[in-house]
């Protein structure tokens, strides 16, 4: 039986979505279509006004639940670094918006059994189990045993600096090296082996790596402890790992066939960052300029097809370009191959081949093992 599924990368939004219209109606179709739709929720939807200690802290109205649900979205992953942005009350606000509005949540919950807990959907004979996790984690928002939160994954981070290379050139960045908490990682792939053992599809999307311009040029655009991670979701049962949070297209990784999307870019940003961090946040001056920039434009819808659910699935990713409006339509030609040219970069160290091609006026990027 076959099974079809779309994903977006992040999704932030502040008022009700201008669309569907024009190119934007194109996308929404697209997503629509497919037997469910998956997306990344990167903000509470609450109208708390007591939000937490963070640089950055995004939430929008309850009733923006109905929009998403009105374009085709099934299913929400809420396990991301802005869940807990107003607290226990906006995550516990969230999750009625979505419940009354007839969206599934995976990735938070009460406790951090609920946080684990996957969302089984059933598509004709095909039993498809979603999931959600993160390694973004802002102090407290990881949940516990009794504790509120998000499915967490905690990475350790340790910084090296050569003393030799750091004397010819003062101020140069430290290399970051990353890896998870084993705890942490085996509760979670205990819990996608259960998911697996009950489900013909298991989908499990996570919150990772490093945005746009917040790793040094000298390192990798993946984090140490990504590749790793995303293998042993899928030697635990994962179908597919949907990857988001570094706010631009990375690549692709194919695990005993089976699809790692390391991030698929925006999908949605009304408004990603304030004039400034605030002022209990001035030092150090770090600048948010990448995350406005050109590339973070540029983002995906995966397309992921089975044509048997004991199969591999096919992967295409279909490019879409952040309007004024900072809403996804589907990308020109020219943006289109810059995508490609994007994903392509990325995904040859992982053995991955990006190619385009055109259904009409919709632009698709194949993605391939090598």
């Amino acid at each position: 039986m076959s099974y079809s599924l779309t994903c977006t990368g992040d999704l932030i939004m502040t008022g009700p979505f201008l669309g569907p219209e024009g190119p934007r109606k194109a996308v929404y179709g697209l997503m629509g279509a497919a037997d469910h739709c998956f997306v990344n929720l990167e903000m509470p939807l609450t109208l708390s006004s007591a939000d937490t200690d963070k640089t950055i802290c995004l939430k929008a109205p309850p009733s923006l639940a109905h929009d998403l649900r009105a374009l085709g979205v099934d299913v929400v992953n809420f396990a991301n670094n802005h869940a807990m942005d107003y607290a226990a009350s906006g995550l516990a606000d969230t999750l009625a918006a979505l419940k009354e509005a007839g969206i599934s949540q995976v990735g938070a919950g009460l406790t951090l059994a609920e946080s684990l807990a996957p969302v089984s959907k059933t598509a004709g004979r095909t039993k498809v189990a979603f999931m959600g996790l993160t390694t973004t984690l802002p102090n407290g928002s990881g949940a516990g045993p009794n504790r509120p939160g998000v499915a967490p994954i905690r990475v350790l981070t340790r910084y090296v600096i050569d003393p030799v290379a750091i004397q010819e050139t003062p101020g140069m960045s430290p290399f970051a090296e990353t890896f998870v908490f084993e705890g942490d990682q085996q509760t979670a792939l205990n819990a996608v082996r259960a998911a697996a053992a009950d489900n013909d599809i298991v989908i499990v999307a996570i919150h990772w790596g490093v945005p746009f311009g917040w790793v040094a040029a000298s390192q990798d655009e993946l984090a140490d402890y990504q590749r790793p991670l995303g293998r042993a979701l899928i030697d635990a049962g994962a179908s597919a790992v949907i990857g988001h949070h570094p706010h631009y297209l990375q690549g692709v990784e194919f695990h005993s066939g089976k699809p790692i999307i390391y991030s698929l870019g925006n999908f949605t940003v009304h408004n990603v960052i304030p004039d400034g961090p605030g002022d209990h946040r001035s030092y150090p001056a770090y600048s948010f300029e990448s995350l406005q920039s050109e590339l973070t434009r540029i983002g995906a819808v995966a397309r992921l097809t089975w044509a048997d659910s004991a199969g591999l699935p096919n992967l295409e990713l279909i490019p879409v370009y952040l309007n004024s409006d900072g809403e996804g339509e589907i990308a020109s030609r020219e943006v289109a191959e810059r995508a490609r040219a994007q994903v392509a970069k990325s995904s040859r160290k992982l053995n991955s081949d990006a190619k385009l091609r055109f259904d009409g006026d919709v632009p698709l990027i194949d993605i391939v093992p090598r």
